[in-house]
């Protein structure tokens, strides 16, 4: 150890050194040792990320931003617009490079491409071009409303410590937390009003929360007739921006189409 050197392989948990100075039965000092390599840290090629969403003459504009949990490698930004501001309207993006903890310029090390890419050679063979100047400095201007995916690396593609980013950004209205949706009638696929009385969960139905009842019964006049519920639309009042869907569908602004009711429904 203290001649040519101790060779081990020291990766991993390392290799543990045990050192007496003296007797066991004197002053003896005792010094334990653990020397293991450090493996590379990724957080040392620092980090990227989408930031401030703009108006294409840098303006501020009002929104909030939600960030979901990654599908299929892809991180996935949300800018929700406040009014008045439309979607459907180009909007300028910035990216943030942070490393050390501190903002900072990228390096040359750091290659954008706008696209989703594997590898930096995949996206130069596709002919992307590198916006990383762009996409930290000015922003990317674009119609984020169909959503629009980027791919970001740290490092070359031989790097095996190379670290890569792949987003998706797109804009859509802002919703209020308190949106509502307040049903105030039945209809019959011909557009006939079905006598119905309808618990609102907010007054009758608290177990079941947002769970709406709606009773309905025979045509008014002739109590008798049973009521299809296999076609049936719903009228109703939803808050300004929500939508409304039933299976996954979106409906209209106030009257759903005619919907099998005989099956479970999910609105």
């Amino acid at each position: 150890m203290f001649g040519e050197g101790y060779r081990a392989v020291y990766s991993g948990e390392g290799i543990a050194f045990s050192v007496f100075i003296g007797p066991d039965n004197g002053q003896q000092i005792k010094k334990y040792y653990r020397v293991k390599i450090k493996e590379p840290d990724k957080d040392e090629k620092g980090s990227v990320e989408p930031d401030d969403l703009k108006a294409q003459d840098g303006s501020a504009i009002s929104y909030t931003r939600w960030i979901s949990g990654q599908q299929e490698g892809t991180q996935n930004y949300t800018y929700q617009l406040k009014k008045p501001h439309p979607i459907e309207e180009p909007y300028t993006l910035q990216f943030v490079y942070r490393k050390g903890g501190s903002r900072t310029e990228p390096g040359e090390d750091v290659m954008a491409f706008q696209g989703r890419y594997a590898s930096c050679q995949e996206a130069q063979a596709a002919g992307a071009a590198n916006i990383k100047n762009t996409l930290f400095a000015d922003g990317y201007t674009a119609d984020y409303s169909k959503g629009i995916s980027f791919s970001i690396f740290i490092g070359p593609d031989s790097d095996a410590d190379q670290k890569k980013y792949c987003f998706m950004v797109r804009t859509e209205r802002y919703v209020n937390s308190g949106a509502y949706a307040t049903f105030t009638g039945v209809l019959t696929a011909d557009g006939t009003e079905v006598p119905s009385y309808i618990l609102t969960p907010q007054l009758h139905d608290s177990y079941d929360g947002q769970n709406y009842t709606i009773f309905v019964s025979g045509q008014a006049g002739e109590p008798e007739l049973p009521v299809d519920l296999s076609a049936l639309a719903l009228q109703y009042r939803i808050a300004d921006g929500a939508k409304m869907y039933v299976n996954g569908v979106q409906e209209g602004n106030e009257q759903s189409r005619p919907i099998d009711f005989s099956e479970s429904t999910e609105l």
